[in-house]
Parts: C-alpha cells; structure tokens; sequence
C-alpha cells in the first residue's frame, strides 16, 4: 500500500436503520482541510496503524461510538492522497453522539443532501455511489441490530 510520501486516510458512511446518512459539520479551525462545511468523517492513519484500525478509532474519538461491522468500500486517490472509505450501520440516534471533533454530526436524508450547503466537493458522488451498491442496504439492516 505504499503511497510514495502522501497521506493516507480514512473516511467512514455510517447509515442509520431507516437509511439516513450520518455528516458532520467539520470545524472552522484554521489550517483544516475543509473547514466550515459538511463531509463525511474521518481522519488521518496513526503511525503503525491499518486503516481499519483507524476507522474505528476515528468513530470513538469523533462520536464516542463504535459499529459492530466495518466495510472497505475501497480507496479514493488524489495526488498523492489516499483515503481508505468504510461504511457501517449506525445502531445509535444522534442523541447518543458524543462530539468529540467538529462542531457537530447530523444524519440527514439523501433528498436533505441534495440541498445542504455548504458541502465537501467529494460527498454527493461518493454516496450516490454508495448508495446505488450492495452496502447500502446492508449496512441499513445492520444498524437495527440483531
């Protein structure tokens, strides 16, 4: 998996049982990527971590939860950026978020996407994709739990 000196990533889809998507409003810090809109969460790898090690740390320590099931949807290249892109069923309300980075999570329909500003470049393809592929509704089932 080398990636010649860039960076490497993770982003994580997490969908809640009726199909919602989760975003979180990213901070206005300066010297962030993206500051001040909505994304997808998600992070950069630690030294010595596997990006799934890493998705699940990033889910604790942007929301204080955790999901039974991570899925590799695969990896988005540009430049010299890697992001490693998982998704999950979120068996939890947005009550239950505890935030821990950004100024805050909502899951919002994919109509209620369509129209949200400001949003990453990125979001509307990617889950558009997402959405159109098998995960979508696995992911959806398993956030109701067994």
């Amino acid at each position: 998996m080398a990636n010649e000196g860039g960076s490497q990533g993770i982003a994580v889809i997490l969908v809640a049982h009726e199909g919602r998507l989760l975003l979180q409003l990213r901070d206005e810090k300066e010297g962030i990527s993206l500051p001040g809109v909505w994304a997808i969460l998600g992070g950069g790898l630690e030294a010595g971590e596997s990006p799934a090690q890493a998705a699940k740390r990033e889910l604790l320590e942007e929301i204080g939860q955790s999901v039974a099931a991570l899925h590799l949807l695969g990896s988005v290249h540009w430049g010299r950026h890697t992001a490693h892109v998982f998704c999950g069923g979120a068996p939890f309300s947005e009550e239950a978020i505890t935030v821990g980075e950004g100024r805050g999570f909502r899951f919002f329909s994919r109509e209620d996407i369509r129209r949200l500003e400001p949003v990453a470049p990125f979001v509307t393809p990617l889950l558009d994709a997402f959405i159109a592929g098998p995960l979508y509704e696995r992911c959806r089932r398993e956030a109701q739990g067994p």
